[in-house]
């Protein structure tokens, strides 16, 4: 596990992050830790065959409370790929803020 201040994007993939979020490299994901833990946003990508729209489109965020947490689940598709996108966050006071930085993911690959 790598950890770095140095905010890497997911290649294809535009997240309003900044470099004030702690970034966890893993070797099929990456998390983005805020400054205070309130907000954890967990990125995957899985890489598909062609026409990946077919197989799995954008879903919806959903969000539900999960033991001592909040949790917006979602995925958005771009290219060949499938962006699973996770994010916990402790105040429900956040959910439309968390709302809008899920729906600011934006692939820009080709």
């Amino acid at each position: 596990m790598l950890e770095s201040n140095n905010i890497i994007m997911p290649p294809n993939w535009q997240l309003p992050i900044d470099d004030t979020y702690l970034a966890i490299y893993n070797d099929d994901s990456i998390q983005y830790v805020s400054e205070d833990e309130s907000i954890i946003i967990f990125i995957s990508i899985i890489k598909g065959a062609e026409n990946t729209n077919h197989i799995l489109t954008n879903t919806p965020p959903s969000i539900a409370f999960s033991e001592d947490s909040w949790l917006l689940k979602g995925t958005k598709t771009g290219g060949q790929e499938i962006l699973v996108c996770v994010i916990s966050f402790s105040k429900e006071s956040d959910t439309q803020m968390v709302k809008e930085l899920f729906a600011s993911i934006v692939y820009i690959g080709n």
